[in-house]
């Protein structure tokens, strides 16, 4: 049975519904209603709610923002209101809540209080948010590979093609059709990012030069420099390795003037080093550099950048396993070390 602050409202409400929280408020939003689903939602009993504000189920941004009165006087106005947004549990953690708040009314027609469901879709918020991130990185990596073919028939046109911008063209189509087949698996299994890749023995050799041709055209490709290395195998879903390596190839030569070195090695897992000779990245950014769309404090607007290159390689990497860590030193460059998963048998 419901808890209830008296015995007028028990009688107007509907059954628990332990699927979603159903909380009864008055209409100043004092807690007069409190079901098991709302317990299991927010992480509060009864006796701890009832007779409180229901402000206290809010970030404090939002509070001081007025969202909770906002959402109550909107009810009154319209009968209802949605809403969708971080809300704040027992234990001080955040949940994503789908909100509809009801008003009910009495016999003269003001509200005397509001039914609030509740809904935790924090798995769907996240669902969502991995579709947005896989679709928002395949627009960001399908640039490099576009403009080196545009890059090479421009060549064309003036007559200067060269075995090295051909090269180039076959690298890039190729690189677009694992993207292509990438994003077809996408639709297909509606979030990419919860399958698991198929991995194989690689060359990490092979990765670097088919990511170089990808990224490098004119005067960029001339400034980069590999280091002939061994033979290093790795475990590794070809298609997505090259794109990781790539967005740090792109990164490198965007962010510096100077020669960007790419080293493959084993140290004492197959390693794959991007080193580029530019401003460096502040140390205070370090931290959060991989988030989406987080820029240092260095960017430059008008740079072409759009701080998708560096969280796109992370995901792109440790979806096969690997990992990408960096360090830099102002004024001398930046380090991207990519660590992946030594061959079977080594």
């Amino acid at each position: 049975m419901s808890t209830t602050g008296n015995g007028s409202w028990q009688s107007s409400w509907p059954h628990e519904v332990y699927a979603v929280g159903i909380i009864g408020l008055d209409r100043n939003g004092v807690v007069r209603q409190w079901n098991r689903g709302a317990e299991l939602i927010k992480g509060y009993t009864a006796e701890e709610v009832l007779g409180t504000s229901f402000e206290r189920f809010y970030r404090e941004v939002d509070r001081e923002l007025g969202l909770p009165e906002l959402l109550l006087r909107t009810a009154e106005r319209e009968d209802h209101v949605e809403n969708s947004g971080w809300r704040v549990r027992a234990d001080g953690s955040l949940f994503w809540a789908d909100v509809v708040i009801m008003a009910r009314r009495g016999a003269d027609g003001e509200v005397d209080g509001y039914m609030k469901i509740v809904r935790d879709e924090s798995a769907e918020h996240a669902a969502a948010e991995d579709h947005r991130a896989f679709l928002e990185a395949m627009a960001h990596d399908l640039v490099s590979p576009l403009a080196s073919l545009r890059w090479t028939l421009e060549g064309m046109e003036a007559g200067t093609v060269t075995g090295q911008q051909i090269a180039q063209v076959e690298a890039s189509v190729e690189h677009l059709l694992t993207m292509v087949d990438d994003l077809r698996t996408h639709v297909k299994n509606s979030f990419v990012d919860q399958l698991v890749l198929p991995l194989q023995d690689y060359n990490l050799r092979d990765g670097v030069a088919v990511a170089v041709n990808v990224v490098g055209h004119g005067e960029a490709l001339r400034r980069v420099e590999i280091i002939e290395p061994t033979s290093v195998v790795a475990q590794a879903h070809p298609p997505t390795l090259i794109r990781a390596l790539a967005n740090l190839l792109d990164n490198a030569l965007r962010y510096s003037n100077g020669p960007v070195q790419v080293e493959v090695a084993r140290d004492p897992v197959p390693t794959v080093l991007v080193r580029d000779t530019g401003r460096g990245i502040d140390p205070a950014d370090l931290a959060a550099i991989f988030e989406p769309r987080r820029r240092g404090r260095f960017a430059v607007e008008g740079d072409g950048g759009s701080g998708l290159g560096l969280s796109s390689a992370r995901r792109l990497l440790q979806r096969q396993g690997g990992r990408v860590d960096l360090r830099s030193e102002l004024g001398v460059g930046t380090e991207a070390t990519v660590l992946l998963r030594p061959a079977v048998g080594t």
